[in-house]
């Protein structure tokens, strides 16, 4: 892109080999199988019993669940109640072991736990007796079975892509090293480097972003996109997107400079993995 006097952005490659393939990462669902339990609070007073409203708890494989809530009881007082279930594996399809932690905390501070491994057939309910006091009793009726959930799920990151990147200032006398610096990455997932000098007129912006799309053996593929500015009698505002196609250890070069005598920055770019 040119604005005003003139602008060169040059990009020198060190191979260029057509036919690679892109590797980006994705997003997608992964189906999921889950326990979903059923659970509901029943109080039992002087032989009356009665069911609270029921709640949905579903368990992850490996870390199960917990669900908490506040349940009037004993009569009268208001309680916290706090279930964790983990499942226990089955060999069985309709039936779930679950290993159940349940704890009371009663209005005057009272803390109750109790623990019991169910093992629940699906179209049954199970009974976990929490805490009992005189004739009044607190239990849970517990029911299981199996669903599946749909999550969003990103799929492991690519092979590792180290990038040297050196930063050179072009001017009428040649390039002066700046600085370098190793970013690391891996395929798939673009890094940055970028830098903001000067202010007002002389005000000096670079943009750098390189995403490793493509590794096969020692060939890499890195797609580049490149965006600043540079200090003129008018602004320039530069703009760019490259494909790379390059080798382990070899640098190319990434020009940008206007003017005569030609002045900007170099980037040199060396993959190292």
């Amino acid at each position: 892109m040119r604005f005003g006097r003139t602008l060169l952005i040059l990009l020198t490659l060190a191979q260029f080999l057509p036919g690679m393939s892109v590797e980006a990462a994705t997003f997608e669902l992964r189906p999921k199988s889950v326990i979903s339990l059923d659970v509901r609070p029943m109080i039992q007073v002087a032989g009356q019993s009665g069911t609270l409203a029921p709640r949905r708890l579903d368990l992850d494989p490996a870390d199960g669940g917990v669900l908490e809530f506040e349940v009037v009881w004993p009569v009268g007082e208001r309680s916290r109640l706090r279930l964790f279930a983990l499942p226990a594996g089955s060999t069985e399809p309709d039936v779930h072991p679950v290993r159940l932690e349940a704890e009371l905390v009663l209005e005057d501070r009272t803390r109750v736990v109790a623990r019991r491994e169910l093992s629940l057939t699906e179209g049954r309910t199970g009974l976990f007796e929490l805490f009992r006091r005189g004739a009044e009793s607190l239990s849970l009726a517990i029911s299981a079975e199996a669903t599946v959930i749909h999550e969003l799920a990103r799929p492991s990151l690519g092979l590792p892509v180290g990038l040297r990147v050196e930063v050179e200032y072009m001017g009428p006398h040649g390039a002066v090293p700046l600085e370098t610096n190793h970013l690391s990455t891996f395929l798939g997932e673009p890094v940055t480097y970028a830098f903001d000098r000067g202010a007002d007129d002389s005000r000096q912006s670079m943009h750098l972003t390189l995403e490793p799309v493509s590794r096969k053996a020692d060939l890499l593929e890195i797609r580049i996109e490149f965006s600043g500015s540079l200090p003129g009698e008018q602004r320039l505002l530069l703009s760019r997107r490259e494909t790379l196609f390059t080798t382990r250890q070899t640098t190319s070069s990434l020009l940008v400079t206007h003017g005569e005598p030609a002045t900007g920055y170099r980037f040199r770019i060396t993959p190292d993995f």
